[in-house]
């Protein structure tokens, strides 16, 4: 199924120009690249969890899928922001989908579309949709935390004259995720990708977190944007949660 889904995205993707604006975040070209790095992760993640080969070609379909609306975003919008631009990529990327012939395909059960539909639909939501079945929420769970992992590994530090906003420091204080309806500032953002960590589902993510150093770049950042006091107190709130996180059982 996942081999089938590359030729599916690779002839999505055609009709974009991917050697336009290469060095610039907002290409598409850094999505395309962003897609695969994302399938990368969610096979570190599949390994670690111990999936089954079915899952594992469940997740990785649903990885080359999860940022199809992005391109059709840019092109419409020239940007990737979706509240500046009050578009939803991820509801795009299942239209995408829906509007091919994708699940028409002999080998994809009606569970199959279910489970993809739904974890590309919540990937970049602040919260997952209420559901009661345990895969869908599963599957949701292991996109986000597999993109959220390479989120935080493609650092901006773009923080010139910026601060942080008191909603936002607020939030991050008390471990949570930052809404995007709060960002104002350029800090603000960055502060909001380091509140990633908040929001991973398993604890297979956070020793991928650790081990692979992701957060180190964001400290070394912030040194020189913020006063040393607070700094110490947000690596504290992020050493302190990731600790108790770890002593946890995640499902």
């Amino acid at each position: 199924m996942y081999e089938k889904a590359i030729n599916f995205f690779e002839e999505f993707v055609k009709k974009f120009d991917l050697k336009k604006d290469q060095e610039k975040i907002e290409s598409y070209s850094h999505k395309y690249h962003h897609t695969y790095r994302v399938v990368e992760k969610t096979q570190e993640l599949c390994d670690l969890l111990n999936l089954k080969k079915e899952d594992i070609e469940i997740a990785k379909t649903i990885a080359i899928f999860h940022d199809l609306g992005r391109f059709n975003q840019l092109k419409k919008t020239k940007q990737y922001n979706d509240i500046k631009s009050n578009f939803d990529h991820a509801k795009e990327s299942t239209i995408i989908l829906k509007e091919s012939n994708w699940f028409q395909n002999e080998f994809i059960t009606k569970e199959m579309e279910e489970i993809i539909l739904f974890a590309v639909y919540n990937h970049n939501k602040y919260e997952i949709a209420p559901t009661k079945n345990e895969k869908n929420l599963f599957f949701a769970k292991l996109i986000r935390d597999a993109d959220k992992l390479v989120i935080m590994a493609e650092i901006n530090e773009n923080l010139i004259n910026s601060s942080i906003s008191k909603e936002v420091l607020k939030e991050f204080q008390n471990e949570k995720l930052i809404n995007r309806k709060n960002i104002q500032t350029s800090l603000d953002s960055f502060l909001g990708i380091l509140s990633f960590p908040f929001d991973l589902n398993f604890k297979e993510s956070i020793i991928k977190l650790e081990q692979d150093d992701i957060l180190k770049p964001y400290w070394l950042c912030l040194e020189k944007n913020i006063d040393s006091v607070l700094l110490e107190e947000l690596k504290e709130i992020v050493k302190k949660y990731l600790e108790k996180r770890k002593k946890e059982v995640l499902c």
